[in-house]
């Protein structure tokens, strides 16, 4: 079952993004440095966000459920 999951993941973590860039330049004659921009903007972008989200972990254990969703819905 483990490895099922594991083969979901990888499917729809690289597989499926790979096939959506494929299709979606062939079909709207994009360019690749087009999905490569969004590719490393989307990786800087989550440089600071882990380290300060596992930062505020012992704060956001202390809190609310509701105050949790809000906060880490707007750090993301």
């Amino acid at each position: 079952m483990l490895t099922a999951a594991y083969i979901a993941s990888f499917l729809g973590m690289i597989i499926l993004p790979i096939m959506l860039w494929v299709h979606f330049t062939k079909r709207f004659v994009l360019s690749w440095k087009l999905v490569l921009a969004g590719g490393l903007t989307f990786v800087a972008s989550q440089i600071p966000h882990i380290p300060l989200v596992l930062g505020m972990g012992s704060f956001l254990q202390s809190t609310a459920l509701l105050v949790n969703a809000i906060i880490l819905g707007f750090s993301g």
